[in-house]
């Protein structure tokens, strides 16, 4: 529907995400569907102890060291930095203490919008349809 009525393919891409979810991580064999996820998993791989949320967590450095390919118009920033501006990722990170009472997530950040994709593709002097690109490529 809000496709529909905004005509924004954003929203198009956002169910597409949610349903890609639900049926790679939520379905079940036999056509149902799992109501969550437990949120205890490994941070890296060859780690053998679990951490609360884990999988959704990132560093400022794992972004930028994930995401070295320079931006589009030979800027010398890079798609680390359009996600790590996006997303409100910080340095220290952006899980307050009240958030994270067993104290599993410091340092680390939630990926969380701050700016509209308008907001941040004029920051980095993109296009909406060059930005909108960069975080397809980037998931």
């Amino acid at each position: 529907m809000c496709v529909q009525i905004t005509k924004d393919p954003l929203y198009k891409e956002i169910v597409e995400d949610i349903l890609l979810y639900m049926t790679r991580d939520l379905g079940d064999q036999d056509g149902g569907f799992y109501s969550g996820e437990d949120a205890d998993s490994l941070p890296k791989v060859g780690d053998k102890q679990k951490r609360e949320g884990a999988f959704c967590v990132w560093s400022a450095k794992e972004v930028q060291e994930l995401l070295k390919d320079p931006l589009p118009g030979g800027a010398s920033q890079t798609q680390g930095d359009f996600i790590v501006s996006h997303f409100g990722i910080k340095e220290d990170g952006n899980v307050m203490p009240q958030q994270d009472p067993h104290g599993e997530l410091t340092g680390l950040n939630v990926l969380i919008c701050h700016n509209s994709l308008e907001e941040t593709a004029a920051k980095f002097h993109l296009t909406e349809e060059q930005a909108r690109t960069i975080l397809r490529d980037c998931k």
